[in-house]
C-alpha cells in the first residue's frame, strides 16, 4: 500500500542523494534504533547520540533533555 502510493506520487523509487548539510541524530530508547552507518548513508552525521530517556515525543516527554541535545548540536556546528 505505501509503496504503491509512493509510486503514484513520485513516479517510482529514486536513489536518495546524500545531503552535505550537517545532521544530528538522537536515538531515544522507546523509538526505532539503527546504527550510525545507516544514517551516514544519507546525511552528513556530525552528532550521533543514544539517549537514556524519552521516546517518539521526546520534546514533550523529556523537554529539558531534548532542548539540551539541540543546543549541543547547534553549538557544535558553529
Amino acid at each position: 500500500m505505501y509503496k504503491a502510493d509512493a509510486m503514484m506520487q513520485w513516479g517510482g523509487a529514486q536513489p536518495l542523494q546524500k545531503s552535505s548539510l550537517p545532521a544530528g541524530v538522537a536515538l531515544f530508547p522507546r523509538e526505532a534504533q539503527f546504527p550510525r552507518e545507516w544514517a551516514e548513508r544519507f546525511v552528513n552525521v556530525v552528532s550521533f547520540k543514544k539517549m537514556e530517556t524519552g521516546g517518539h515525543f521526546a520534546a514533550l516527554e523529556v523537554p529539558n533533555v531534548f532542548a539540551e541535545e539541540l543546543r549541543s548540536f547547534f553549538y557544535g556546528i558553529k
